[in-house]
């Protein structure tokens, strides 16, 4: 007779047999199982689909394939054999690594600019253990794009109609382009051909993908307060929404300025007193004009009531913020060179010292009026020892001098005559006053 305390032993053993013939038997080489991601590599993938190709080691009989990107797992995986890899690795079961390769060929359209994560799991397809798996990051750049902004310039008055223009070129066929102004988006915007882009910029996809490439809009800036703003243009990808690009510029509103300038006139004659006029309307109340001549500044600028001009301009803030838009200064011309000189206005905002507007005159100094005439020699002669020469001059500068040159060769021994003749029949160079013997004469 069995004892009980043997009979209790049996059945324990007995039950633990039939326990460990109920679980699965795992080879001792499932953790030794292999992944290895052969495509993509890390550089940048450009085209509208990407390969992702690799291959997997296990003595598992029955195992599979998952593929992830960002997280997201990828269907429509094949399998391929890759002799290479077996041959690589011949301590692996050749039989149960038939399929050992796999590919899938992935639309990255859907993809954002930048760096992704590409992960590949092999998995018992019994129990779904994870067998291994590697991690990849690869980065995407679909498309090589480029924005310019012309337009507006850095600084501008305020406008209605500000223009927005420029150019984008890009890879990308469908795309499309956001125009922003201190983020408000200005609608509106429309394409036009830009052939001097096209001829000076190479890449971006050239004609083939910008048919178009300029932009152009206008946006009523009358809206925004004087000061910096920003416009921004956004190139997007139409087919997932991704910004390809944006590009910032910025610029300056300042008050809409008008300058005139009236004196001096073209040409003046030599003064101590030369006289600078004109007038500025302005829409900035608190306004500084600065007056240079040659850059040298003028002092004593005096502002004056101009109804003439109030009457005549409309704009530029009115009555309402010039109240006296005349300036006038004056300068000693006979300080300056004879010759060709500028005279510049500019206006300041008082309170910023912003530079609203400039505006600038090219005037000539005649310091001395004068009057040459040569009376002898005739215009054609004969050969002589003692040929005249003889004529006059009439000059405001009763201090000149006269030389006399015949082929660049300088003839002395001038002497000084009245001429009666020309005091009468000669008006102005200073007259009788600056040209007590205006006639000369020599001979050579």
């Amino acid at each position: 007779m069995i004892k009980k305390k043997n009979l209790r032993n049996f059945i324990i053993i007995f039950i633990i047999g039939i326990v460990m013939l109920l679980i699965p038997k795992v080879n001792a080489l499932e953790e030794k199982a292999i992944v290895w991601i052969d495509s993509p590599d890390t550089s940048t993938a450009s085209s509208k689909t990407m390969l992702i190709r690799g291959w997997t080691l296990s003595d598992i009989e029955n195992k599979i394939v998952e593929v992830y990107v960002d997280n997201e797992k990828i269907n429509n995986i094949t399998y391929e054999i890759r002799k290479d890899v077996l041959k690589a690795y011949p301590k692996y079961n050749k039989n149960l690594n038939q399929n050992n390769g796999y590919k899938v060929v992935f639309d990255n359209t859907k993809l954002l600019s930048g760096t992704h994560t590409l992960t590949v799991k092999l998995l018992n397809s019994d129990t779904k253990a994870l067998l291994g798996e590697q991690t990849k990051k690869f980065v995407i750049k679909k498309y090589d794009t480029k924005i310019q902004i012309d337009d507006p310039a850095v600084t501008l008055n305020k406008n209605s109609k500000m223009k927005i223009r420029g150019w984008v070129m890009s890879e990308a066929p469908n795309r499309n382009i956001e125009i922003y102004v201190d983020n408000i988006k200005v609608n509106n915007a429309s394409s036009e051909t830009r052939s001097d882009v096209l001829k000076a910029i190479t890449g971006y996809g050239g004609k083939t993908t910008n048919k178009t490439p300029g932009y152009i809009a206008y946006f009523d800036a009358t809206s925004l307060s004087y000061g910096k703003h920003t416009v921004t243009i956004k190139v997007i990808n139409n087919i997932n929404q991704e910004i390809l690009l944006q590009q910032s510029k910025t610029f300056n509103l300042l008050h809409n300025t008008k300058i005139q300038i009236d004196n001096p006139a073209t040409t003046i004659n030599k003064s101590s007193k030369v006289k600078i006029r004109g007038w500025v309307m302005s829409e900035a109340i608190n306004r500084r004009i600065e007056v240079y001549v040659d850059n040298v500044k003028i002092s004593n600028v005096a502002s004056e009531a101009r109804s003439d001009v109030l009457k005549a301009i409309t704009g530029y803030g009115g009555k309402a913020t010039n109240k006296n838009p005349g300036y006038v200064a004056y300068f000693d011309g006979t300080t300056f060179k004879t010759g060709s000189h500028t005279v510049t206005i500019k206006v300041f905002d008082a309170n910023t010292n912003e530079l609203l507007s400039e505006s600038a005159k090219k005037f000539n100094i005649k310091k001395y009026d004068t009057k040459i005439q040569i009376d002898d020699p005739a215009v054609s002669v004969k050969k002589s020892t003692k040929m005249k020469i003889r004529g006059w001059v009439m000059s405001e500068d009763s201090n000149r001098v006269i030389d006399i040159y015949v082929d660049n060769i300088k003839v002395n021994s001038i002497t000084n005559e009245a001429r009666s003749d020309v005091l009468k029949a000669i008006t102005g160079y200073g007259g009788k006053t600056t040209n007590k013997t205006p006639g000369y004469v020599a001979y050579f």
